[in-house]
């Protein structure tokens, strides 16, 4: 299945049965890790500006 989200490159998938607490684990991970924060705020501005915008959508080699 394609997805817009890629796990750990722009964000994070869970399973549909996680709980509120795996949601949140994940959200203080992040919180308290500067590095893994920045990386995944770099790699979603690259997603964004290679393939999550409507130019990269008219090209069809861009996805």
């Amino acid at each position: 299945m394609r997805t817009y989200v890629q796990n750990g490159i722009n964000g994070f998938t869970l399973p549909l049965s996680s709980g509120a607490g795996a949601y949140a684990e994940k959200i203080l991970d992040l919180y308290t890790n500067d590095d893994s924060y920045r990386l995944l705020c770099a790699n979603s501005r690259n997603e964004f500006e290679t393939r999550l915008n409507w130019d990269a959508w008219e090209n069809p080699f861009a996805r």
